[in-house]
């Protein structure tokens, strides 16, 4: 009797990739794994399916490997293509061409482990999940499946839709999918609702363009991502972690003066990088939400930085006066003819402003019960899983398995990368998710097999081998 392990992923993005390789590592027996997804970006995600020069990783190359036993692996992938560089510890490169590094990694894995692994990858939509005696049955837009093991990796939420804040009335000029394709005339004025890294993408695509009308960026506090420069290692905060937010954003700022240079906050930052798991951990739910809505906004502009020439970029155009950063909120939008009129409280006094396009690059949504989409949802809803700590994704243990309603463990159902955010805090770059989808595999593969015959499997829908 031969012994089978099966696992269904639930989104088909850089997570899966990980988790996929890591699971062909780990496995003991036959392994068939199923990735399930919407969308023609299999493996990339949206982040990875750009095309634009203008966005590149936001991280070394050398720290980019999404196979945590590998380290080197996307560096030597890039070597292996003869693309030189003397440092890959500062070498930034673009996103399309790490796309194609993961769908690369797949196709490897597949050959690899050829003799104890069967890769299917569906497009389709998980709706849902029912609890079985030995598993999951996956109900997806195109039928149903079954499996022992199911994971969750469904990524980011989009942010909220400004239509549906603002009425139907502005959808022409509003933009709430930054990375689909729009038109927007080359002197318009252009509003970008938020100051993160999305945001900076967006003008990055525009000045490439050519785009010559002025573009504003609003947010409450009207902080840019820094950009990367060199640095040496920092001091992290040592431990115990204070159980107050407050305390713990005094003693983060005590341990930096606000003006210290920027390499010497992107040292310490980087050596807190490990600790923030601990720090996070220590604080209670209440404290947990007040850090997160007002306590690490100085730090997250330095944690989540853009490459130097993109850096360089923006900053030239921030002093040629192409591009302004209100600090302030968005109280209201209104049509006006092929364009929308914004009321905006700024620092500055209140303002109303004309603008050609409005871009919604607000940030993801971390509440679940927010989102789009009804997997998550309705897991909620059955009580089969419930908001992770500060309403940030679902609620996970230690070893990344669901819990429920009332916290007990969900056998055989984990989650990963910003679903796990609640959890573990610093979790949605490469280099976490890679060691993630390792705990993951080393799991799910402990689990006993069931014999093979008695997997059942039923699909309404076209359930195909990678291409």
């Amino acid at each position: 009797m031969v012994n089978r392990q099966d696992v269904a992923i639930c989104g088909n993005g850089a997570a899966s990739v990980a988790l996929f390789r890591a699971l062909a590592q780990d496995a003991r027996n036959p392994l068939a794994v199923t990735i399930l997804g919407p969308g023609s970006n299999f493996a990339r995600g949206v982040a990875y399916a750009t095309r634009d020069a203008a966005h590149v990783l936001n991280v070394p190359a050398e720290k980019m490997s999404a196979d945590a036993g590998e380290p080197d692996q996307f560096v030597d992938w890039l070597r292996a293509r003869r693309i030189a560089v003397a440092d890959w510890s500062r070498s930034f490169v673009g996103r399309e061409l790490y796309g194609r590094y993961l769908a690369d990694l797949v196709e490897d894995t597949r050959r690899r482990f050829s003799e104890k692994i069967d890769l299917t990858v569906a497009t389709t939509e998980v709706v849902g999940l029912a609890r079985q005696q030995d598993g999951w049955t996956v109900f997806h837009t195109d039928g149903v499946l079954y499996a022992r093991n199911v994971v969750l990796a469904t990524g980011h939420g989009p942010p909220q839709p400004l239509t549906a804040q603002f009425g139907a009335d502005v959808a022409h000029a509003v933009i709430d999918d930054p990375w689909t394709a729009w038109e927007v005339e080359s002197t318009a004025r252009i509003l970008i609702v938020g100051t993160g890294l999305t945001a900076v993408d967006t003008v990055l695509s525009l000045l490439d363009r050519g785009h010559r009308g002025k573009v504003t960026l609003l947010s409450r506090h009207g902080r840019l991502p820094q950009t990367h420069v060199p640095h040496g290692v920092g001091t992290p905060l040592p431990g115990p972690y204070p159980a107050r937010a407050s305390t713990l954003v005094r003693s983060l700022r005590s341990a930096l003066k606000k003006d210290a240079p920027t390499d010497e906050w992107q040292a310490f930052i980087d050596a807190m990088r490990p600790h923030w798991h601990e720090a996070w951990s220590a604080l209670g739910e209440a404290d947990k939400r007040r850090v997160l809505h007002h306590g690490l906004t100085v730090f997250n502009a330095h944690r989540h930085r853009i490459a130097p020439n993109p850096g360089r970029h923006l900053a030239d155009a921030i002093v040629d006066g192409r591009v302004d950063v209100l600090r302030g909120r968005l109280l209201d939008l209104s049509s006006s003819c092929n364009s929308v009129r914004a009321r905006i409280a700024a620092q500055s006094g209140r303002h109303e402003l004309t603008f050609g396009r409005v871009v919604n690059c607000s940030g993801p949504n971390s509440d679940v019960e927010r989102g789009p989409g009804t997997l998550l949802k309705t897991l909620i809803a059955r009580g089969l899983a419930r908001p992770g700590p500060a309403g940030l994704g679902i609620d996970v243990d230690e070893k990344d398995r669901v819990l429920d309603q009332d916290g007990a463990l969900q056998p055989g159902l984990f989650a990963m990368g910003a679903l796990t955010r609640g959890r573990w805090w610093e979790i949605t770059a490469m280099p976490e998710i890679a060691v993630q989808a390792r705990r993951i595999a080393q799991t799910a593969m402990a689990q006993p097999g069931i014999p093979a015959w008695d997997l059942g499997v039923e699909s309404a829908g076209r359930m195909l081998p990678v291409p």
